[in-house]
């Protein structure tokens, strides 16, 4: 396949599948969010700089930040966060995605990995102590390319239905995509005026070191069919064609 019919396919597949609820989307071309409303990243962490479509941290030391200011969506009881990235250290607490950041502003949730490399969500409720959700998933292996969501909905009502996790190794063509359901009786967040922060919680103890390719927040909890890796029905040979080329393009690896 040529380049340019790539990258044709690769947008239908997004204008086909991409849904209207995207509140944030980071491709790390750029500290641009390319949803188009604006929750663009500043970069004060000296140890997170761009490089080729991904965004590199290199060290556990210091206490910058790469965020996005304060919003309401991310305060949100329903919502997706999903990432595309490779962990270099899974022996101790990585975040991917927080709005707990340290400090007087609050803290709401964490998504990330817990000390041991297993998939994890933080939560600071409204009602209740802040716990930690473990997904079912084993550890990641370091310097594996993963998709990583967590699909929230603190309303649902049905516990087992508030918080649903996805997986996929991207480095093996056929790997299973992983589920994990998990419940709780949180039904809201603590208020938080902390900004949205990418790779650390503005703490050593908690820095991600590795890279991301990409992350999108959802406002809210997105169904299989609609997540970033969802692979088109068979049947349409031109989408599928796209969903494989639109995977070979996220995995933005030398």
């Amino acid at each position: 396949m040529t380049k340019s019919l790539a990258v044709l396919c690769s947008t239908i597949a997004l204008a086909s599948t991409a849904p209207a609820t995207t509140i944030a989307h980071w491709q790390f071309n750029d500290l641009n969010d390319s949803s188009g409303n604006g929750h663009n990243l500043t970069d004060s962490n000296t140890v997170a700089s761009l490089n080729g479509g991904r965004m590199d941290f290199t060290s556990t030391t210091g206490t910058g930040l790469v965020s996005a200011l304060d919003n309401a969506a991310w305060d949100d009881t329903s919502f997706t966060v999903e990432a595309i990235f490779s962990i270099t250290s899974t022996n101790s607490l990585s975040s991917i995605v927080t709005h707990m950041t340290s400090g007087a502003a609050g803290r709401q949730w964490f998504f990330g990995t817990s000390a041991s490399g297993v998939p994890q969500l933080i939560i600071n409720p409204s009602s209740g102590t802040e716990s930690t959700f473990l997904s079912s998933f084993s550890a990641l292996t370091a310097n594996t390319n993963y998709y990583f969501a967590a699909s929230v909905n603190l309303a649902a009502i049905n516990e087992a239905d508030r918080i649903t996790f996805y997986l996929r190794n991207l480095d093996e063509t056929d790997s299973p995509f992983l589920t994990s359901k998990v419940s709780t009786t949180f039904t809201g967040f603590a208020s938080s005026s902390s900004v949205l922060a990418i790779g650390s919680t503005g703490h050593e103890s908690s820095r991600f070191t590795g890279s991301i390719d990409e992350i999108r927040f959802s406002d809210t909890n997105l169904g299989l069919n609609e997540l970033l890796v969802t692979v088109p029905e068979p049947s349409h040979a031109l989408l599928s064609l796209a969903g494989i080329s639109l995977m070979a393009l996220r995995r933005k690896r030398a």
